[in-house]
């Protein structure tokens, strides 16, 4: 990974298998650069599985580097939920004309009954679980706060919300473009 020139992780697909790449890119800025330098989760993602962003989810949160989320395009379904999730509030961006997308949990099953039952039952554990993250990180009480603002504002059962949108409902802090910087105290700057 010695291609890594700034102190930025890339997230995209999120299908099988892609957090392999964003764990080698981790490991590559935890051995490269200092604790103290911020490092850009920079998101551009249509979503995918939801194990592979718990993966991922769960490797960041274990960094010691603050981390700031940004997009610059599209931050949808898993995508957004990580947008939203990974930095702490004031250091979540989007880019203006970028497009975040939410919505609870997908998923299809097939098999005889009993595995059916069993699989609803954990695709509804699973989204308990990132709808309640989701909503903590966007101030709301619970899952149930997500229902609500899917039914007010979705197209079908997807809400599909503007970078100005996204941060009217807490999704993003600003709607901003970032630029990194090398070794700099907080590595972005804003263009306005």
């Amino acid at each position: 990974m010695s291609d890594i020139k700034r102190p930025e992780i890339f997230i995209g697909d999120l299908g099988h298998g892609a957090s392999i790449n964003v764990l080698k890119q981790i490991d590559h800025i935890e051995q490269t650069y200092p604790t103290s330098q911020p490092i850009i989760v920079h998101i551009n993602s249509y979503g995918g599985s939801v194990h592979e962003m718990g993966i991922i989810y769960n490797r960041l949160k274990t960094m010691e580097h603050p981390l700031i989320s940004y997009t610059s395009s599209s931050a949808m379904s898993a995508g957004a939920i990580l947008l939203s999730t990974i930095a702490p509030k004031g250091r979540r961006f989007a880019a203006p004309g970028s497009i975040i997308m939410v919505h609870e949990i997908q998923a299809g099953t097939f098999g005889d009954i009993k595995s059916m039952e069993d699989r609803f039952k954990n695709i509804k554990q699973l989204n308990k679980y990132w709808m309640n993250l989701l909503a903590k990180s966007m101030g709301l009480k619970s899952q149930v706060a997500i229902r609500d603002l899917i039914k007010e504002h979705a197209i079908g059962q997807d809400v599909f919300l503007s970078a100005e949108k996204a941060k009217e409902l807490g999704l993003v802090d600003e709607v901003c473009l970032l630029r990194p910087i090398l070794q700099s105290k907080w590595l972005i700057e804003r263009v306005k």
